[in-house]
């Protein structure tokens, strides 16, 4: 990670687990979105003072894996952003 990201996540508003605990999520939707890592810094100095950043005893940037089950090709991925049309 660059050290950069954590200088600018710092600048974000911080919002802790209590208060999201707060705000019903059951209806949420989530929106993903590919680019190149490159464009990180970019996105993160556009989003600052729109966004807020979940803060967790303290830190602000944490582990994430998962595991995704799908075939050698990404068969199921493909599929759906072909079914997802063209981004604009």
């Amino acid at each position: 990670m660059l050290p950069e990201i954590k200088v600018i996540l710092d600048s974000f508003n911080p919002v802790r687990l209590e208060e999201i605990d707060r705000v019903r999520l059951m209806d949420r939707i989530d929106t993903k979105y590919v680019f190149p890592a490159s464009r990180v810094l970019d996105l993160l100095y556009l989003m600052d003072g729109n966004y807020s950043v979940l803060e967790v005893n303290g830190y602000r940037i944490s582990d994430y894996t998962t595991t995704y089950f799908d075939y050698s090709r990404i068969l199921v991925f493909s599929t759906s952003m072909l079914q997802a049309g063209p981004v604009e």
